[in-house]
């Protein structure tokens, strides 16, 4: 189903009593769900947010709405899967929400808030525009970080470009205006609180396929191994594992990596 940004707001009702409505701004996990979450799918950095939409789907208690700032595309769109609803707002550049201090996203963030009135906001990620909505929600927020992007840049991490900068900039005001900052580690809570020493912070794991528990966990104490997959990058501390994984010891690791 494709609309434009006005049907979609005119689509959605009222919050259902006794259903609180969760607004979650992030990169849409809709085109995985759509393939079987099978995959990243396209424009979807946040692999884990598939997982995460499945395990929503038994929130019966909640009402659970999707926002994707869809940087690129021609076309909003509005689906309805999963006991929840996925909206994709064609939206322009991420460049000109930068030059123009979110003023873009920000003002588009206001009309859907006052329309769809949320008890909650959920934003994903610093490195993306959605965090910018959380300067004008005025119900409680969510920040889930997936990465620092100060401690990132502290290192060397992240490309020399000035859209960079601008988010590395922007990272603790994101934070600052989060009633509750969650990271999948004690290190990026640690780290949360470098920027922000009062910010309410909760560790929370990222989601996983529901088919990884049918799988029965038997490993053999004889013959140990470990199992990385993920981005072959330093940044993902892969240096660290493979020190570990030399280190002398009784048995004799066996390190598989995938990526």
């Amino acid at each position: 189903m494709v609309e434009t940004f006005q049907s979609i707001l005119s689509s959605i009702g009222a919050p259902i009593p006794g259903r609180p409505r969760v607004l979650i701004f992030a990169d849409s996990p809709l085109p995985s769900l759509l393939h079987g979450a099978l995959g990243r799918g396209g424009g979807q950095g946040a692999t884990w947010l598939s997982q995460v939409a499945q395990g929503y789907a038994a929130a019966t208690d909640l009402e659970i709405v999707w926002i994707d700032f869809a940087v690129g595309s021609k076309e909003s769109e509005i689906h309805r899967l999963e006991n929840q609803t996925f909206i994709r707002l064609a939206h322009p550049k991420h460049s000109w929400d930068l030059l123009l201090k979110f003023r873009i996203v920000r003002w588009r963030a206001r009309r859907l808030l006052k329309k769809l009135q949320p008890a909650v906001v959920h934003c994903w990620g610093t490195e993306r525009i959605h965090s910018a909505v959380l300067a004008v929600a005025t119900c409680p927020t969510i920040l889930s970080m997936q990465g620092i992007l100060t401690r990132y840049h502290e290192i060397g991490g992240l490309p020399s470009i000035w859209q960079w900068q601008v988010m590395v900039n922007s990272e603790p005001q994101f934070i600052r205006a989060a009633t509750v900052v969650t990271s999948e580690s004690k290190w990026g809570l640690d780290q949360v609180l470098r920027i922000h020493p009062a910010a309410v912070t909760e560790q929370v794991e990222y989601g996983v396929h529901p088919s990884f528990y049918d799988v029965a966990w038997q490993p053999d104490p004889q013959r140990p191994l470990i199992f990385y997959s993920g981005s072959i990058d330093w940044r993902k501390g892969l240096d660290v594992l493979l020190a570990a994984a030399a280190l002398p010891g009784e048995r004799h690791w066996t390190l598989a990596i995938a990526g």
